[in-house]
């Protein structure tokens, strides 16, 4: 009667050790799976950041680009009124 009450025992600890597996498998899936979630929440938030940022760059390229041209211009107009235009300058 011994042995049966030890196997009887032993079976119920594997189940007891399955069951927690499977318990501790599937919270591990869990905290996966909203850790993934989060992950993605962030991606996304910095897409739409980077996105963002790359527009205001094309902006302030394109202010850039136009002073440029605003200066150059204006240096132009200068330069004839101030330097005769007999001289060599």
């Amino acid at each position: 009667m011994q042995r049966r009450s030890s196997g009887f025992a032993q079976t119920r600890d594997k189940q007891r050790v399955t069951l927690c597996s499977a318990e501790d498998d599937a919270q591990y899936r869990e905290a996966l799976a909203i850790a993934n979630e989060q992950w993605q929440e962030i991606a996304a938030k910095n897409a739409g950041q980077l996105l963002e940022l790359l527009q205001r760059n094309t902006e302030l390229t394109e202010l850039t680009r136009k002073l440029i041209h605003r200066v150059e211009t204006l240096t132009a107009e200068l330069h004839e009124k101030l330097v005769p235009q007999d001289s060599k300058l």
